[in-house]
């Protein structure tokens, strides 16, 4: 007689959905000094700056700051951006706690810094487009690395 085969029942539980949309993006900044240019060798430095902001009203904005360097010369801004961000998100009431504080789960937060870094992107690739530094493009980013570094290790939920 076979012995019957025990079953194991998991439950995989998938993060809450928000739902939100891109309420604008707005270019607030840019600069760009092509006497500062070396040569297409010369290796240049992103450098990553953000400002939050989230109401009670259910808007989120998130303002990318980049702007590139020389290793050698890291107070000289060769082209910079600034780029703000600004989602709706329903129901924004489900995160608000019994402080009063506003408290968005850590898997959306990364999913707004890899959107707002995509258009920061776009942006900046439009600027430099013809100029010395056109093929300084804003790399491909980790989002999960960026939103701690913006966020916080508490703010992320992470362990």
């Amino acid at each position: 007689m076979a012995k019957a085969k025990k079953i194991i029942k998991t439950e995989i539980t998938q993060p809450e959905p928000i739902v939100f949309g891109v309420l604008r993006i707005k270019e607030l900044s840019f600069f760009i000094n092509e006497q500062y240019f070396k040569s297409d060798e010369q290796e240049a430095v992103v450098n990553y700056g953000n400002q939050f902001a989230i109401n009670e009203f259910g808007l989120v904005e998130l303002t990318i700051r980049a702007y590139f360097t020389y290793k050698d010369s890291p107070n000289q801004i060769l082209f910079g951006i600034d780029v703000q961000n600004v989602f709706q998100v329903n129901n924004i009431e489900k995160y608000i706690d019994v402080e009063k504080k506003i408290k968005l789960p850590g898997w959306f937060l990364i999913t707004i810094v890899n959107l707002s870094v995509g258009h920061t992107r776009a942006l900046l690739s439009v600027h430099t487009a013809g100029t010395r530094f056109a093929d300084k493009i804003l790399p491909i980013a980790n989002a999960n690395e960026m939103a701690l570094a913006f966020f916080g290790k508490d703010a992320m939920n992470v362990i």
